[in-house]
């Protein structure tokens, strides 16, 4: 799937080496709800603990989505958040989507979405994500018109079709 900006303020670009740094403050943010209920450890448990699973995350998809965009979302020229797709015959895996919290509950993330389905839909395509049964993203990629087909673990397969 090919993007291009989805409106004059907000626009993709892949993901460089230098960018590890602000990928791993995107990531280390969608876990700070549970690092806060995480009270024995020290910052630098949590910092370590954090820097690991970053680690482990990014390499697991570079190695099991070897084709995928991996790209930021920037606001103008500040980057507030990433979006991880792979996309395959019949189908675009929406393999994470996260943006900082302090563009989060703006309508960029559903701008961000209904662009992807609009894409998807011209090019006949489904649109599935793996999501968390306790994330609180769960609800809003139902209203965005998402079914769970399956549950993985801890996780539930959504799709969208057009």
């Amino acid at each position: 799937m090919n993007l291009e900006s989805i409106h004059p303020s907000i626009h993709f670009r892949p993901i460089s080496e230098n960018d590890i740094p602000i990928l791993q403050k995107i990531y280390y943010s969608t876990r700070q709800t549970e690092m806060d209920m995480v009270v024995d450890w020290s910052p630098e448990q949590k910092e370590f603990f954090l820097l690991q699973q970053f680690t482990a995350q990014h390499l697991h998809y570079q190695e099991h989505y070897p084709n995928a965009y991996y790209g930021l979302i920037l606001k103008e020229h500040e980057i507030i958040g990433r979006l991880y797709l792979n996309d395959h015959e019949g189908e675009v895996r929406i393999i994470d989507i996260a943006l900082l919290p302090a563009f989060r509950n703006q309508g960029i993330g559903s701008s961000i979405l209904f662009y992807l389905q609009d894409k998807a839909k011209a090019e006949n395509k489904s649109i599935s994500i793996h999501v968390e049964g306790f994330n609180p993203a769960l609800n809003w990629y139902q209203r965005m018109g998402f079914i769970k087909i399956d549950e993985h673990g801890i996780y539930h397969f959504m799709r969208w079709k057009p």
